[in-house]
């Protein structure tokens, strides 16, 4: 059984980052196959050219895995339709919620900071009364 992450050339924060995201620790985890495994390189060519981003926050030169729009604890596919690149950050924040929540989510938090930013700004506009 494999106990460490087989990436000799991967930081500190890329393997922790990977194990929280929940990839496997080695190929032995999963399918030997590098059409199989769980980076966006896997994806194949045109979806990974076209797609060099993350699909839900937009940030390019990141490390992107494979994200079910749909999860599968949640009766998605495992198929091309429903994988999508993103990264790291943006899988872990997911969790096991759907495209169209997690743009929700997205949303509201976005929101949220703006109202936040409004009423910093008119306070301290007032305070240079």
């Amino acid at each position: 059984m494999c106990r460490g992450l087989h990436a000799a050339d991967a930081t500190r924060e890329d393997r922790r980052a990977r194990r929280h995201a929940g990839v496997p620790r080695c190929r032995a985890a999963t399918d030997a196959s590098p059409d199989t495994g769980p980076y966006v390189g896997s994806l194949g060519k045109d979806e990974a050219q076209a797609e060099n981003r993350c699909h839900y926050c937009g940030e390019e030169n990141r490390v992107l895995i494979k994200e079910h729009k749909i999860p599968l604890a949640r009766g998605g596919a495992n198929n091309a339709a429903n994988i999508v690149p993103a990264c790291v950050l943006c899988n872990l924040r997911k969790r096991i919620l759907t495209d169209e929540e997690f743009f929700d989510q997205m949303r509201r938090e976005a929101e949220r900071e703006e109202a936040v930013g409004e009423r910093f700004r008119a306070s301290a506009a007032d305070s240079r009364r």
